[in-house]
């Protein structure tokens, strides 16, 4: 299992996000302890919003954890990736989203999933029960993100 998901297997991820954050060089933290601390406070803050937005969008915990744990990284992605054209005409046609902010990266994403890919991955997608399943369904649309 990734590391993304097993923090939030383990307990509350906001508790984990808050003790990451207390590690700070005021309170005897190195700086690179300190800087490490607050990347991975970052990460999970954003692993968690993501698994949220991906629920929002009709798809259950298991399989939004299945999807983040498939991507190399989170979005916001920048230019030059794999479909990036799609994704900003997508987000500057769909109220005016942001296409570099998470919450628009994820919107495109389920429209794709439930669009262009909706037979290929989406409809498998969404008939998967566990968070490794998920995933091993969408690995290889998000190896070419």
């Amino acid at each position: 299992m990734s590391d993304k998901i097993e923090c939030m297997a383990m307990g509350s991820t906001k508790r984990r996000v808050a003790a990451l954050r207390e590690k700070r060089v005021d309170r005897g933290a190195t700086p690179a302890e300190a800087e490490a601390a607050k990347a991975k406070a970052d990460q999970l803050d954003k692993t968690d919003k993501a698994v949220e937005i991906l629920k929002s969008y009709r798809f259950s915990e298991e399989q939004a954890k299945g999807i983040v744990e498939a991507l190399d990284e989170l979005p916001p992605y920048r230019e030059g990736r794999w479909r990036w054209g799609l994704m900003f005409d997508y987000c500057s046609s769909h109220q005016h989203l942001d296409p570099h902010s998470l919450e628009g990266q994820l919107r495109w994403l389920n429209q794709e999933l439930n669009g262009t890919f909706s037979q290929s991955i989406g409809g498998p997608l969404r008939e998967a029960k566990t968070a490794d399943a998920a995933a091993n369904i969408f690995k290889p649309y998000a190896e070419r993100l």
